[in-house]
């Protein structure tokens, strides 16, 4: 949550979509259980989402796949200049439940 915090922070104060090359990178979860992702500046990490978000608890991503999708969600996004938060309906959109 705080990642996502500090990400809303920079891409705010950032010329965002025009001025650097967005990527996604599929990460798994400290402890092994799960996948997230982070969507990077170049190098730099602007968003880190461990968990699945708009859900309850610190869940990962059960698959990797569904962590890309959501992932590529934000990113599609955030290259088009709009609102990257990602509710439950856009998860339900994406098949994933979080079960």
């Amino acid at each position: 949550m705080i990642c996502v915090a500090c990400a809303v922070s920079v891409l705010f104060f950032y010329d965002r979509h025009e001025a650097c090359p967005y990527r996604l990178k599929v990460i798994e979860t400290e402890n092994g259980n799960g996948y997230g992702y982070q969507i990077l500046c170049g190098d730099r990490v602007v968003i880190c989402q461990p968990y699945i978000p708009s859900l309850p608890g610190r869940k990962g991503f059960a698959l990797e796949e569904d962590a890309r999708k959501v992932g590529n969600l934000v990113l599609e996004r955030i290259r088009q200049g709009n609102d990257f938060t990602i509710s439950a309906a856009d998860l339900k959109g994406q098949g994933i439940t979080g079960d």
